[in-house]
């Protein structure tokens, strides 16, 4: 599944780490400084004539990046949706979980969404893949 392979991507290039610094689907409440991976609308399919089903999948996803409310919290979150950004943007033409990823690309850079309920900051980006059907 598409979060799962860019989760153990991010973990293997050091962004963070899967449960317990890199959510998916979620963003839970603690811990407060954190990277949530969710996905998103995807593009239509490629397909082949004579083939079953598509050749390659657009699928989309959102990271945001939440950093504390307290001084420095921004600049933390920022740093994390920074991290992970660069690191999405260098998958060109490589497989993930057995999955080949021909690019993930972004739909812009890293921007703030703005404060959670609890005033903590929230940095985000969207991206679309280009895949193999896995």
């Amino acid at each position: 599944m598409l979060l799962d392979e860019i989760g153990s991507y991010l973990q293997s290039v050091g962004v963070g780490a899967v449960g317990s610094t890199i959510f998916k689907g979620d963003l839970p409440d603690e811990p407060v400084a954190c990277l949530a991976l969710l996905d998103g609308p995807s593009s239509m399919p490629d397909f082949a004539h004579g083939t079953d089903g598509p050749n390659i999948e657009y699928p989309r996803f959102q990271i945001i990046a939440r950093g504390t409310r307290e001084a420095g919290g921004q600049i933390a979150a920022r740093q994390l949706a920074d991290n992970a950004y660069v690191a999405l943007c260098r998958v060109v033409n490589l497989t993930l979980s057995g999955t080949r990823y021909l690019r993930i690309e972004p739909l812009q850079t890293p921007f703030l969404i703005g404060r959670d309920a609890n005033g903590n900051v929230q940095i985000g980006a969207n991206f679309e893949a280009t895949k193999v059907p896995s």
